[in-house]
This record gives C-alpha cells, structure tokens and sequence, in this order.
C-alpha cells in the first residue's frame, strides 16, 4: 500500500505541483513586464493569485517569484534592445 502511494506521487502529485508552479511563476512574470505598460495606457492591472493547492507554501513561492522576476527585470532593462523580438511575442501572447 505505501508503495502504491509514493508510485502516486510520484507520477502524478510531483509534476502536477511542478506544472502550478511553473505556471504561477511564467503568469506572475509576464504580469510584472506588462503591468508598466499597462500603467501608462491608464489601464488597471490584475493580481497573479497562489494556484489551488499550493497555500502551504505561500511564503516560498511568493519570495522566489519576486526575486526572479528582479532579476527578469534587471535583464530585460539590460538586455531588451537584444530580446525585442521575443517581448513583442510574449506581449502579443
């Protein structure tokens, strides 16, 4: 029986939580790269909320995210001229 249930987590309950994660963190990051250009077209933004599921861990994924996405806006106000192409893509997406 508790082989069955590692089985399950391992096969389902890991990339199901992988799979919110990584969306949470993509949504919440392309939030923040076009909220500014929502800002000055006078548009309201909207809030990225914690995928169901993953409350326990609020405070971590909160933190990683914000400290990605830094370092995402970092480079994108470095880099941009270089990644134009790629931002007129997410943007449109």
């Amino acid at each position: 029986m508790v082989r069955i249930v590692l089985i399950l987590i391992r096969l389902h309950i890991i990339p199901l939580t992988a799979t919110r994660v990584y969306d949470f963190m993509l949504n919440s990051i392309k939030s923040r790269l076009l909220q500014k250009s929502s800002r000055e077209a006078g548009q309201s933004t909207q809030t990225v909320t914690i995928p169901q599921g993953l409350a326990s861990v609020n405070t971590e994924l909160s933190e990683i995210t914000g400290r990605f996405s830094r370092v995402v806006s970092h480079n994108m106000a470095v880099f941009a001229p270089f990644y134009e192409d790629i931002l007129v893509e997410i943007k449109s997406s």
